[in-house]
């Protein structure tokens, strides 16, 4: 089963989600992260994805792995068993200048306002319970 991470800046009430431009995704606020490459750990992918998509460092301390989400996809392969775990990441503190690069931009919003209806349908049912 493939391996994927995304991730979310946290300031006090605030959540920083990114507003996915390419790819799966796209014109959705969806957080930063992506696909683990070969070898590499959940931890440093999603380090590497918050450089690559918001030129950030992150330290791996400043990092909570908040939830382990199963996506099955039904559809036109008929599949029913999982075909990617994705692990969901919280950061409190990093580095640099949070940058709109051309896979993302970041946006805050304060956490009773959080633009549910124009993100991805699966991320209306998890991310609320991920922020309780």
């Amino acid at each position: 089963m493939q391996s994927t991470t995304v991730g979310f800046l946290v300031r006090g009430n605030e959540i920083g989600i990114a507003l996915k431009k390419q790819k799966i995704g796209a014109e959705l606020y969806m957080g930063f992260g992506g696909q683990c490459k070969e070898g590499e750990d959940l931890w440093n992918c999603i380090i590497r994805k918050g450089h690559e998509e918001l030129k950030i460092e992150i330290n791996r301390r400043c990092l909570r792995c908040d939830a382990v989400i199963d996506f099955c996809i039904d559809g036109k392969h008929n599949r029913t068993r999982p075909m990617f775990r994705c692990h969901v990441f919280t950061c409190f503190r990093w580095t640099g200048e949070l940058q709109e690069t051309p896979k993302a931009k970041l946006v805050w919003f304060t956490k009773d306002r959080i633009p549910y209806e124009k993100m991805a349908k699966c991320g209306r049912l998890w991310l609320p319970r991920v922020l309780e």
